[in-house]
């Protein structure tokens, strides 16, 4: 059995210990708790991006080490900014091919069942 520890490295060296594993690109608070929600990640918090990632293994002791860098105001906008035109564009993407699939099944001209 191996025993896994997470950790977040903030910019200054310091080091704290988190209980899950992060992926690179992704946006923490201070306590390494990711800001999924647009409501929570807001220009005035502090808010980190993962931008490295290192493992130390000893014998059945695995470390990971999670490098954060700072984002200031102008970043964390952007941010914002990003994930609701991803949403809408997703959305958007969804509904074209969703009244593709009713021209297509209205016409006949496509069938579930073949």
């Amino acid at each position: 059995m191996e025993y896994h520890s997470y950790y977040i490295v903030f910019p200054e060296g310091d080091a704290q210990q988190i209980r899950h594993p992060l992926d690179i690109g992704n946006i923490v608070d201070m306590n390494g708790n990711l800001y999924e929600d647009e409501n929570r990640l807001h220009p005035k918090l502090i808010a980190y991006r993962v931008s490295g990632y290192s493992k130390k293994i000893n014998f059945k002791e695995i470390d990971h080490y999670y490098r954060l860098a700072i984002l200031n105001a102008d970043e964390v906008t952007e941010e914002l900014l990003y994930r609701t035109l991803e949403e809408k564009n997703r959305k958007e993407m969804l509904n074209k091919v969703y009244t593709n699939l009713e021209k297509k099944l209205r016409n006949k001209k496509w069938s579930l069942w073949k």
